[in-house]
């Protein structure tokens, strides 16, 4: 029996956020909701979500995102590098879409374009980790994946908050500065270093780095 999808929504506006969870509910996925990014780090941090929609109104005062949703999809890209994130614009052309695809989303759609089948396409293959092509086919891998796989690599089965310990040293942090930046306690860091050495097989604090930069996580900002 094929696993259920998981995926979190993010929508402020209640009529469109419920509107889309619907949609994917009735198609046997189990949804999320989240009002804000900080509910959604932390629907991210509390459990496991193969995928993440988020909904973005680009202003337009910007040629391109705005600040804060350029902000939103670095921090899933660089602190939940598991999770293939889908961006729905309620404006905009293919500009911002490739935009949001540079940002690490895997599909970026506008929702003029866009009708419940194409909706859960989209989230469906977001969520098996496959990204939608820019002339709006789907079904191939992220490169970076491809490439991990050609390697003979699988990706580790982390928790949200180990993937977020490994960014940090893969950026060459300190323990200290670990959990400052994450707002945990040193003594929790520790453990989550414990339980990565022991998941991907490393000895040390260097070789556990090099391992994240080749699963290919980005510096922190």
């Amino acid at each position: 029996m094929e696993e259920t999808r998981r995926v979190v929504v993010l929508e402020p506006r209640r009529l469109l956020r419920e509107l889309v969870a619907r949609t994917l509910r009735e198609a046997g996925l189990e949804v999320a909701e989240a009002t804000s990014a900080q509910e959604l780090f932390a629907h991210l941090d509390a459990s496991p979500f193969d995928a993440a929609v988020v909904l973005l109104d680009p202003s337009s005062e910007f040629p391109g995102l705005d600040p804060d949703a350029r902000q939103l999809l670095c921090e899933l890209k660089g602190f939940w590098f598991h999770v293939h994130v889908v961006v729905l614009l309620t404006r905009g052309g293919d500009a911002l879409g490739a935009e949001a695809r540079s940002l690490g989303a895997v599909a970026a759609l506008r929702m003029q374009d866009l009708g419940a089948t194409e909706l859960l396409q989209a989230v469906e293959a977001a969520a098996r980790g496959e990204q939608q092509l820019q002339d709006g086919g789907l079904g191939q891998l992220r490169a970076q994946e491809a490439q991990q796989r050609a390697e003979g690599m699988r990706r580790p089965e982390l928790t949200p908050r180990e993937w977020q310990v490994l960014r940090c040293v893969s950026a060459g942090m300190d323990n200290l500065k670990v959990a400052a930046h994450l707002g945990i306690s040193e003594l929790t860091v520790k453990s989550h270093m414990t339980a990565l050495y022991r998941k991907l097989g490393v000895e040390n604090r260097t070789e556990l780095a090099l391992k994240g930069r080749a699963l290919g996580l980005q510096a922190v900002a």
